[in-house]
């Protein structure tokens, strides 16, 4: 079975240097998987017509690239803290005296801890994230500012519980399931390489076994996953009437009171977890939870695993410990 890294600094480190990269280069998909599950416009088509041919070229990547300085500031954390919470966890269980217990109990225990742990402070961001991803409120300070002055702190917990749902099942694909996968795929190919050219290639190539087995991992769990990343993309879209609007409203402003009132309908749809899944059900359809994965599946997930020269796993010290022999 893959074993990822057991030391948290080198982690945490990694961590930080694959969200920094996957930021650059992927926030343009990520923004179209958001607007998708949002059932928005994938591109602002109508300033788009607007604009002179010199001008379009920067509109389409100002948007694509809407709220990056906020998706950086999440990302980077996120990972890290992903990354490392594993390592450190599996250190808490040697220190209890969990050292000896099955690999497999450990590697899931572990990978569901993170998934609560990491979404403690990755929720909260990508709200923030998604008020100028989605919403328009500008990059990581603008849109810090509006949730914190239209908003009480309260609302950074929305969509909290969609959160956790969503990284417990990819956190178990990301620290688990590659290793069942690539176990399974090299007992296939030792058994089979003999007579069938793709086991050949697998058993003499480590690299294509850990490939093979993260991605079609990473599209198991993005499949999974999807129904409760598009209820926290709604709940997290559709906050609670801003102070700023209901004082406007409860000052006679008629366009205030109409924001008030749009912005109350659509939190009232997508108030909870479960409130949000009939909202999604009723109006679109079971299917719409699922329907828009596509765009999901142009993103490639953050699967990782590192074996020696020979292919075998490489096992880090403990805790950042001497290691073993």
């Amino acid at each position: 079975m893959v074993e990822f890294g057991e030391s948290p600094v080198v982690e945490f480190w990694t961590g930080a240097a694959t969200a920094l990269i996957d930021c650059c280069i992927f926030h343009s998909i990520d923004t179209l998987k958001v607007r998708s599950q949002n059932a928005q416009d994938s591109l602002p088509w109508e300033n788009f017509r607007k604009a002179s041919m010199l001008s379009r070229p920067s509109l389409v990547l100002g948007s694509l690239y809407a709220g990056f300085s906020t998706n950086l500031f999440l990302k980077i954390p996120y990972m890290s803290m992903m990354f490392g919470m594993h390592a450190v966890n599996k250190c808490i269980f040697d220190m209890v005296g969990l050292e000896h217990a099955n690999e497999d109990v450990r590697e899931i225990t572990s990978a569901v801890l993170v998934g609560v742990e990491a979404s403690l402070i990755l929720s909260p961001l990508e709200l923030v994230r998604i008020q100028g991803q989605n919403n328009g409120k500008g990059g990581l300070i603008s849109a810090t500012r509006y949730v914190a002055t239209h908003h009480s702190p309260w609302v950074l917990l929305r969509g909290m519980d969609a959160c956790i749902h969503r990284e417990v099942k990819y956190c178990i694909g990301q620290f688990a399931a590659i290793g069942f996968v690539e176990s399974a795929l090299k007992r296939w190919s030792e058994a089979n390489h003999e007579t069938n050219s793709l086991a050949l290639q697998l058993h003499e190539n480590a690299s294509l076994r850990i490939l093979a087995s993260s991605m079609s991992v990473g599209f198991m769990c993005t499949v999974i996953s999807q129904p409760d990343d598009v209820v926290k993309t709604r709940m997290q879209s559709h906050l609670p009437p801003s102070r700023a609007s209901s004082s406007s409203a409860a000052k006679g402003a008629a366009s205030g009171a109409a924001s008030d009132s749009a912005a109350e309908r659509g939190y009232q749809k997508y108030r909870g977890y479960l409130a949000s899944f009939r909202t999604v059900s009723a109006e679109e359809g079971v299917a719409a939870a699922v329907e828009r994965v596509g765009v999901a599946l142009l993103r490639p997930s953050a699967t990782r695993a590192r074996g020696d020269k020979h292919g075998t796993p490489t096992r880090e010290a403990p805790c950042g410990g001497a290691a073993a022999e």
